[in-house]
């Protein structure tokens, strides 16, 4: 239930700062270049949520790290709506807002290209074992001449077989989710160069 109203907040938030960002760029011109580099982050990674979330709600797994992305995102809100009232001749405003705006940008996909890896990883692990010890305990189960019947021995038969494979790929879907990104990061990579180059010069 927590996690569930964790990824709710993260994705309601997602929201007001996609339309704060479009409200900026229609008043002002001096974040021009980073307010369209985090909406663009933006719009790759809220279907990634929504992909992610379906993936934790069919395993019932937690997943302490929306909360971390959650806090990001309510972050950027906040600075997105003081850039409003910074004017185009305010460089160190500029300035000071661009750094943090990027920072977080590059804070948001990072989560989506390291920390979700370490998180698959534990999970994967995590629900590995949960099957393990849920064998160990049909195998007592079928060792005891009382509790021996077919159907016990179909049971472990399919857990053995078959519910593994869902973890695995449970596991592959979110692996995909990571590698998609990679690419969208190395294209960014130089774009966040540029931009905080050009406003490191204009100082």
């Amino acid at each position: 239930m927590a996690t569930d109203i964790a990824f709710d907040a993260a994705l309601a938030v997602a929201g007001q700062l996609s339309i704060a960002i479009s409200r900026v760029l229609d008043t002002t011109f001096a974040f021009n270049a980073v307010l369209a580099q985090l909406q663009t982050t933006l719009e790759f990674v809220v279907p990634k949520i929504h992909r992610i979330r379906w993936l934790r709600d069919s395993s019932d797994l937690q997943n302490d790290g929306i909360h971390r992305l959650l806090g990001l995102l309510q972050q950027a809100e906040k600075i997105v709506n003081k850039c409003s009232a910074v004017t185009c001749w305010n460089f160190f405003n500029k300035y000071r807002y661009s750094k943090k705006l990027l920072k977080l940008d590059e804070s948001i996909r990072r989560f989506f290209g390291l920390e979700l890896q370490v998180v698959i990883w534990e999970d994967t692990v995590r629900i590995c074992n949960q099957f393990d010890q849920l064998i160990l305990r049909m195998d007592q189960r079928v060792e005891d001449p009382a509790r021996n019947s077919p159907h016990i021995k179909q049971l472990k038969k399919m857990i053995s077989n078959g519910s593994r494979i869902k973890v695995y790929q449970a596991a592959s879907e979110l692996k995909k989710i990571v590698e998609s990104l990679r690419g969208f990061l190395f294209l960014h990579l130089s774009s966040f160069l540029r931009i905080h180059w050009w406003s490191y010069r204009r100082i």
